[in-house]
């Protein structure tokens, strides 16, 4: 799923996530985002599956694309299947050649008008994510029920009217979906309801790790894609008696990081390449006095600040 900031994909890819958890299925989400610091392209790719998975699919069986223009940031990342579905917005009339998409003759294009749908249904265009949640549901056999648990769980401390302007949107991607007229039956996901599965981020992934290690110093300064590290200790960290900090910039907190390692304790930061790039002084110092100090550095895919 492929869209510019604002268009809710990586939310998309959340609540699809979710959903199968919550049956059991098994689920891999991987996440991109452009360079700018706000706004920009954003892509989710979400791999779900009955069977254990154990990485993300070379192609795409079904790829959804609100703007042509922001999918050519990823090209190179997100290769569709020869027979995949591919639904993209009605009203951007780029001329595309689906073979260069990895796509071959069996693939279908579907163009979608999820901003009309959106704007008729729920009143705004901001649902039209939440529109192509309710329609790929409906095309795909994705768990339809859990997805609309997830969308109500989003909206839940919004106004009544928002939650229900946005339900409207799901239902409204259904009832579309039903009227496209493609057979697609054969493509949906077949399974059988299990028991819920854990899902958590690389970086929840990691800080639980970090705990489990006896890690019970955390000092951190908020940078993209770092920051879910931080949030998760600042709410977990306290329960096991450990400390978190967060810093007013990355060279205090792994200063702050070695200091705590230098009093004996397991300490621990998180950062990501422009973090990581103020901080080479300290680890000189850390190095010299051979004081250790873990330092989770959450790369970005390419040149940044």
């Amino acid at each position: 799923m492929v869209g510019s900031g604002g268009d809710g994909v990586v939310t998309m890819g959340d609540m699809i996530a979710q959903a199968a958890a919550r049956e059991g299925l098994n689920v891999i989400k991987v996440e991109a985002y452009g360079p700018q610091i706000r706004g920009g392209e954003s892509s989710t790719t979400v791999r779900v599956a009955a069977d254990e998975i154990f990485a993300q699919a070379d192609r795409v069986d079904v790829l959804v694309v609100f703007n042509w223009a922001d999918f050519a940031r990823f090209k190179g990342e997100i290769v569709a299947a020869p027979d995949a579905v591919i639904l993209s917005e009605a009203k951007d009339e780029t001329e595309v050649d689906l073979s260069e998409l990895g796509a071959g003759p069996d693939a279908i294009w579907i163009k979608v008008p999820f901003i009309q749908l959106a704007k008729e249904s729920a009143g705004t265009t901001l649902a039209k994510n939440i529109v192509t949640l309710g329609l790929l549901s409906e095309l795909f056999g994705l768990p339809q029920e859990g997805i609309r648990r997830a969308v109500e769980a989003k909206f839940a401390k919004k106004k009544a009217e928002v939650l229900e302007a946005n339900l409207k949107g799901f239902a409204a991607g259904i009832e579309h979906a039903r009227s496209i007229g493609v057979p697609l039956a054969h493509r949906k996901l077949a399974y059988e309801p299990g028991q819920p599965r854990l899902l958590m981020s690389g970086n929840e992934a990691a800080a639980v790790g970090a705990i489990h290690a006896g890690c019970r110093f955390f000092a951190g300064y908020p940078i993209t894609p770092s920051s879910e590290v931080l949030h998760f200790l600042s709410e977990w960290m306290p329960r096991v008696g450990g400390y978190v900090v967060q810093t007013e910039d990355e060279l205090a907190a792994i200063n702050a990081v070695i200091g705590a390692s230098f009093a004996g304790v397991k300490a621990m930061t998180a950062t990501s390449g422009p973090g990581l790039a103020l901080m080479t002084e300290a680890l000189g110092l850390a190095s010299m006095a051979e004081i250790p100090a873990v330092i989770f550095d959450v790369q970005r895919g390419g040149p940044s600040t």
